[in-house]
């Protein structure tokens, strides 16, 4: 029998920091697994939208828009992010086994200790598949004309697995 959760109302806050419902949502549980319907939650400029099935056979769509990196003092008050994060994943297969895809955004991070060390913000991207255990990596950091970073390669999607990451790029020590 499949139980339907309506979520009219559901926010989260602290201080000035919020996160809300944009409107009304369903979850459906049933066989081990859960159905999410127009789940889209408002999170100061931004949304992150989340649908699909996830459970033991997972088949999930997620969406992030102008995510505000300062909302992570919701969790944890002395995090002072600053930035955005934009992004996109699908994820299917049982949940041993994922499978898909993940694009990531992340523009004018700034934390405290950058801003101490006088670096400009930070742009980062990254991207890549999921499969056969490793989620894999294509990625890009810059910090202004000084910092420009690729990263290629693999990581395990459980722990305990072997890191396959080669890193090029320049860093102006000064």
């Amino acid at each position: 029998a499949a139980t339907r959760i309506d979520l009219l109302r559901v926010s989260a806050a602290r201080g000035a920091d919020r996160l809300a419902l944009a409107g009304p949502a369903t979850v459906t549980l049933e066989g081990g697994g859960a159905r999410i319907d127009d789940l889209t939650i408002a999170a100061g400029g931004g949304r992150v939208t989340v649908a699909g099935k996830a459970g033991r056979d997972n088949d999930l769509t997620i969406g992030i828009r102008a995510l505000p990196l300062a909302l992570a003092r919701i969790a944890a008050p002395g995090l002072a992010l600053s930035g955005t994060l934009d992004g996109e994943a699908a994820i299917r297969g049982p949940t041993d086994r994922p499978q898909g895809h993940y694009a990531l955004t992340v523009a004018r991070l700034v934390t405290p200790e950058t801003r101490k060390a006088g670096l400009p913000p930070i742009e980062a991207r990254a991207s890549g598949d999921l499969g056969d255990g490793r989620i894999g990596l294509d990625g890009r950091i810059t910090a202004g004309p000084g910092v420009a970073m690729t990263l290629s390669g693999s990581l395990p999607a459980a722990a305990g697995g072997s890191l396959a990451v080669k890193a090029r790029g320049t860093l102006d020590a000064a």
